[in-house]
């Protein structure tokens, strides 16, 4: 029986089960503490009480038997965004040294891009989306893990972008936001090393 957190109007967070019921999901919980640590940096209040409910989902979302982070909990299969982002918001809440921010960044690496723009490798779809979260999760983790990961995905992109300085279209469902969103994480990729937003700086 697989848990997560739900919190109702009105109401308390609690744990339902996710057989039942599926109100909630990693790549949401991953944006909004992006949303909260921004918030924080920029001085605002937040309630500690949130961000500790988060990361109760973000933790119950790491699949014990793929060894990586899922999109909901008991969800058949990883991706490489879902990966990324429960090793990125481990690290926003200070965790980026516990055993499944390790395991899920080497669930990445033996995952890699292999081919631009490809909606079938094994990791999953979305690929831009993918390459951004993959690049801000391998930074923030570190070591081997970004010696291998950076590199790669640098000489891809490069080869790939178009000589207006953009980059193709997901193919897929995000096909729909054109070459901006994809050119804009590509760059938000390629730029990681370089902590031009607070939000990502170690």
């Amino acid at each position: 029986m697989h848990w997560y957190f739900s919190r109702g109007e009105g109401q308390s967070a609690k744990l339902i089960d996710a057989s039942s019921e599926i109100t909630s999901d990693l790549s949401v919980t991953g944006w909004q503490l992006l949303f909260l640590r921004s918030a924080k940096n920029a001085g605002f209040g937040i309630l500690g009480q949130n961000v500790d409910e988060a990361m109760e989902f973000v933790k119950h979302c790491y699949d014990r038997q793929m060894r990586t982070f899922v999109y909901t909990p008991g969800y058949p299969r990883g991706s490489r965004a879902m990966a990324a982002t429960g090793i990125l918001s481990l690290s926003l809440g200070g965790l980026q040294g516990t055993e499944m921010a390790r395991a899920a960044s080497d669930w990445v690496i033996a995952n890699p891009f292999c081919k631009y723009n490809d909606p079938d490798e094994v990791g999953g779809p979305c690929y831009h989306y993918s390459v951004f979260y993959c690049s801000q999760a391998m930074f923030q983790y570190g070591g081997r893990h970004w010696a291998q990961y950076y590199p790669r995905i640098v000489r891809m992109l490069v080869a790939n972008q178009h000589q207006d300085g953009s980059w193709a279209p997901e193919i897929g469902g995000h096909a729909r936001y054109g070459n901006v969103y994809s050119s804009a994480l590509a760059v938000l990729a390629l730029t990681a090393p370089y902590q031009l937003l607070p939000i990502f700086q170690r």
